[in-house]
């Protein structure tokens, strides 16, 4: 079976379970080469925040903050010897990371930096989009952040 991604993204899907589901993603560019259409899926931001790890910065952290150019506003690149961890301090790293003027996130990643660039930009009224890592991980769809707050 093959499916359209643009045929279930930003609309109303009537599902045969009887329910009515939506997926607010705005777009999706899965190919080869796919980078080179972020300037114009960012076109409307001015000041974004890129967001990485140790991981996967070097991944094509370069080519995205090049592809930003001016509106690359602030880029935090979290660096840990083990595992990132979506806890309190993560989340106020990426807080401390935005200024007033940043209106867009962007994050370079997957299951966590996903989980950390859509609780926060969540969190503050902004919109985000991941630079996908891990094509496998569900969360990108996912209207749910998986968090360890106060150690749960």
């Amino acid at each position: 079976m093959s499916v359209n991604i643009s045929e279930l993204i930003g609309r109303p899907i009537h599902c045969s379970c009887g329910k009515t589901h939506f997926c607010g993603i705005h777009s999706v560019a899965l190919e080869a080469g796919a980078l080179k259409q972020l300037p114009s899926l960012a076109s409307g931001y001015r000041h974004i925040l890129l967001a990485a790890d140790n991981n996967t910065w070097p991944l094509c952290g370069d080519r995205v903050a090049a592809l930003l150019g001016a509106r690359l506003e602030k880029q935090h690149i979290y660096q840990r010897q083990g595992m990132l961890v979506p806890n309190e301090q993560a989340i106020r790293e990426l807080e401390d990371a935005l200024t007033p003027q940043t209106d867009f996130i962007i994050g370079i990643g997957s299951g966590v930096i996903n989980d950390l660039c859509k609780y926060v930009s969540f969190q503050h009224g902004l919109e985000y989009a991941v630079i996908a890592a891990a094509p496998s991980m569900d969360g990108y769809a996912s209207s749910g952040a998986a968090m360890i707050i106060r150690g749960m």
